[in-house]
């Protein structure tokens, strides 16, 4: 499979399928927001659960950096 972007740096150090990376980062949103319902409904294991899905989350975004439509180099 082809995927367009409108900028993309040529050498990179890893290359993936953007669909399957669009599902990432919606799967992380999604876990996200329960987890944060959770954290709101007072249960103890949703502060973990959030902390551990920031992190992924920030992980996520820094990898996806050379893609974006604004990325400049």
């Amino acid at each position: 499979m082809r995927d367009n972007v409108y900028v993309a740096t040529p050498q990179y150090i890893y290359s993936f399928d953007l669909t399957a990376w669009g599902w990432v980062h919606l799967l992380l949103g999604v876990l996200a927001i329960v987890a944060g319902f959770a954290v709101l409904k007072g249960q103890t294991w949703a502060r973990v659960v959030g902390i551990v899905m920031a992190c992924l989350c920030m992980t996520a975004n820094f990898l996806f950096i050379p893609h974006y439509p604004t990325a400049r180099y």
